[in-house]
């Protein structure tokens, strides 16, 4: 039983269609105090947050509205700022704290680190996407591989590409 929050940097709601992230965090959230699902939707009415089950807690930062990868490069240290005011009126400090992230462009928000650990759930291979391919998300990846403490793939192919990136990595098949 670890003595700190977990952090998500979620690439979709908690409640959206069940997926391997979902039944992941649920299995962590019997490990931590707490979970808190940072989504990737703002809240234009300050931060929100919900019970989603058991320990687990979807939070809505406030800010536009609008998506963390639709931001502009100017608001990212006020989403930061609401996501820290948001914890320290939780008594929780980021930089304590063990931190998944789902989706590369979280990457953006971080100067630095951010918390004590930070996991980096390689779970597709994000610059495949059209959607994406438009941003930097490779710059994104190869970023937030570089400043993991643990990169976790799920793919061979994945880790075949990626886990040179990273200081330490492991490979941990579906199913």
């Amino acid at each position: 039983m670890h003595d700190q929050p977990l952090i998500v940097f979620a690439n979709v709601n908690f409640k959206s269609h069940r997926q391997r992230m979902q039944h992941i965090y649920s299995r962590l959230g019997k490990e931590y105090p707490a979970v808190y699902y940072i989504s990737s939707l703002t809240s234009p009415f300050g931060s929100q947050k919900e019970n989603v089950e058991g320990t687990i807690w979807e939070v809505h930062i406030s800010h536009s509205g609008k998506r963390i990868d639709q931001l502009e490069e100017r608001n990212y240290p006020l989403f930061m700022q609401n996501l820290r005011e948001f914890l320290f009126s939780e008594k929780v400090l980021l930089e304590e704290c063990t931190a998944f992230v789902d989706i590369p462009y979280w990457v953006r928000l971080f100067e630095e680190k951010p918390c004590k650990r930070l996991i980096f759930h390689c779970m597709d291979w994000a610059s495949g996407f059209a959607d994406l391919a438009s941003q930097d998300i490779l710059g994104d990846e190869h970023k937030l591989l570089g400043m993991c403490d643990l990169a976790v793939f799920t793919a061979a192919e994945l880790y075949k590409r990626h886990a040179k990136f990273a200081q330490k990595s492991i490979l941990l098949r579906n199913g």
